[in-house]
């Protein structure tokens, strides 16, 4: 019995060694998408605290994770970061530089216009743009905070009209 007893706890040592790496692997955030050779703990921060949303509610003028609506998200994930910006959607859109969708990074804001008669209708963060697409994390009304790859997406394409970014 003692000449199985140390083995087994070694092989169990090393099990649980190895699924806390492949947690730690799959929770970690590239950062360094589009040429960004260093990663920014201010856009790492951004992405972690949006994640941390994923599938709280959506309220419209909502601003915690009770409920959020687009803006009120992403004014929300902003201050966790420790970065002020605007509360309106439309506000938002008129700071930061300006930038276009092939140049967005992790933690960019993404804004869209649902009718052409509509200056701003939503913003979205961006998660990852590579080359396996764009994902963006935001509040929508039917499915709340959630993660969606709008890369190949007609619906979200037609709509985008540019970005900004807040952190260099």
């Amino acid at each position: 019995m003692r000449k199985i007893v140390p083995p087994l706890l070694i092989a169990l040592l090393v099990y649980a060694c190895s699924s806390i790496m492949k947690v730690e692997e799959s929770n970690r955030i590239d950062t360094t998408s589009n040429s960004t050779t260093k990663s920014s703990p201010a856009r790492y921060t951004l992405i972690t605290e949006a994640k941390k949303l994923a599938g709280s509610k959506y309220k419209y003028g909502g601003t915690s994770p009770k409920g959020f609506d687009c803006s009120g998200f992403t004014s929300y994930v902003y201050n966790k970061a420790g970065i002020a910006i605007p509360r309106s959607s439309s506000a938002q859109a008129g700071k930061g530089t300006k930038i276009t969708q092939g140049a967005a990074k992790p933690g960019d804001l993404l804004f869209f216009r649902f009718k052409k008669k509509d200056n701003i209708s939503h913003v979205a963060m961006v998660v990852s743009n590579d080359a396996d697409g764009m994902k963006i994390i935001h509040s929508t009304t039917s499915k709340g905070v959630m993660i969606e790859d709008i890369s190949t997406s007609k619906y979200w394409q037609e709509k985008l009209l540019f970005g900004r970014r807040y952190v260099p």
